[in-house]
């Protein structure tokens, strides 16, 4: 695992260091002010944005900051540094030798020009190392005998972490060096295997828009980029537009989805076209299915926030073995484990929601949910929401899973977990079209009449 990381950390340092050619060359046609040649990627962002780039004399952040000015910030790593010189030594080399030949030429447009004037006699072990230490650790540069202990003294230390930093870097090229293999030599590769992010639950970027409206004529855009300088006045919406995508679900609107993992950070994601249904009372429907019964459980350890996907509690094993506790669903169809489970206390944990649900007829629909955290759920034997993203409050309906409903009696069955006081969580079915299903009777147990219209 360990040289899986390493390996995913050398491919994004060579995609810094080398990608920004790629993005020079397939910036937008416009007539408006266009990116310099030097450019770096610097951080992956989410949704559509991408990458994004910026270099030493262009920026896009309104907190005027460039990125890319930071890929040397506390850099002492001699195994990474081994990297750069066997791999990427001769683009370093070029952008170093650009940083000093702006420096002494004084080019006003250089963010923080100062930097690349104050490194060559400062080396500072919180912010920027010196040009000293980046030489070394970089490209093997430096002097030697006693030229390299008057170059370590004419490099000021801000802190004795820097002292001990630079005296390193000049050692290293004066001591024989020798590399010993950590993993042994196969006579060939080895068998491919799927690696531990292809199939995650996060981490990911959506490359084209996403469709979330009725309307479904959208304009395909780069937030992250925001508009040159010189825009025109009122012409300008603060994005770069990519033409336009007109779908054709007509007078229908979006159903079942699908998604598959294409391979590391790529996921494929579609929608089926579905009627929009008349449903003459939605109101009195959500009234009937609100604030009925429903069954608790736990709580159960978390102590690693992993136990919601890796540990199968006696709810998900054996339900009918648990001794559940009935409650009544808040306003809202929210449940608050705090109230609901008296044992809960401010540790780490999780706990299982139950509920019986009647239908009139064999029927698909969304399970939709909202919480905090961690969440698996399932409808009957299938398990149709599975998430373990940021601990951080969602909105209600934040993430669904596509089901079925049998005629006659099936249970919902969901796994919260909470590493924060915020213990609620919310759920409730839909149709494909995403309204209400009149009809539908949920209780805490199957026996209920039917036509009593749940508990």
């Amino acid at each position: 695992f360990g040289a899986y990381m390493f390996s995913r950390e050398m491919v994004h340092l060579t995609v810094k260091q080398t990608g920004g050619e790629s993005f020079y060359r397939h910036q937008p046609l416009h007539e408006l002010e266009a990116m310099p040649e030097r450019i770096y990627p610097t951080d992956m962002w989410g949704s559509t944005v991408g990458w994004q780039v910026d270099g030493p004399e262009w920026g896009h952040l309104s907190s005027g900051e460039h990125q890319s000015a930071n890929r040397w910030v506390r850099f002492q790593d001699p195994d990474v540094g081994r990297y750069y010189r066997d791999r990427l030594a001769q683009s370093v080399g070029e952008e170093l030798d650009w940083y000093d030949t702006a420096a002494n030429e004084e080019r006003k447009q250089i963010y923080r020009a100062e930097t690349y004037r104050d490194w060559r006699v400062r080396d500072d072990a919180h912010i920027m190392p010196s040009r000293l230490r980046l030489q070394s650790l970089l490209l093997d540069e430096g002097q030697e005998g006693n030229r390299a202990i008057g170059a370590l003294r004419s490099v000021q230390a801000a802190f004795p972490a820097s002292r001990i930093a630079t005296a390193y870097s000049v050692l290293r090229l004066n001591a024989p060096r020798e590399m010993r293999r950590l993993a042994p030599l196969l006579d060939g590769p080895s068998p491919w295997v799927v690696g531990l992010e292809r199939n995650g639950l996060s981490d990911s970027a959506s490359p084209v828009q996403e469709v979330l409206e009725d309307g479904l004529t959208l304009e395909p855009t780069w937030y992250g980029w925001g508009m040159p300088r010189n825009a025109p006045e009122g012409g300008a919406l603060g994005r770069r537009s990519f033409g336009r995508i007109h779908g054709d679900f007509g007078a229908k609107v979006r159903g079942a989805e699908g998604r598959e993992w294409v391979s590391y950070g790529v996921e494929a994601r579609w929608a089926d076209a579905t009627d929009k249904r008349t449903v003459p009372d939605a109101s009195r429907a959500l009234r009937e299915q609100d604030r009925t019964l429903m069954l608790v459980s736990g709580p159960y350890p978390n102590a690693h926030d992993e136990e919601i996907l890796t540990q199968a509690y006696a709810p998900e094993r054996e339900p009918l073995t648990v001794e559940w506790k009935t409650e009544r669903l808040l306003s809202g169809r929210r449940v608050d484990f705090g109230t609901a489970l008296s044992e809960i206390d401010a540790a780490p944990s999780l706990a299982y929601v139950m509920q019986y649900v009647w239908a009139p007829r064999e029927t698909d629909v969304f399970l939709s949910a909202g919480h905090q955290g961690g969440l698996v759920a399932w409808i009957n034997k299938d398990r149709v929401i599975e998430t373990h993203d940021a601990h951080r409050p969602t909105g209600d309906d934040a993430v669904r899973g596509l089901g079925r409903l049998h005629a006659g009696w099936n249970y919902l069955l969901l796994k919260a977990e909470s590493l924060t006081d915020e213990r609620s969580i919310q759920f409730r079915l839909t149709g494909l079209d995403s309204q209400p299903l009149p009809g539908l009777r949920f209780s805490d147990r199957p026996d209920v009449e039917a036509s009593s219209g749940g508990r």
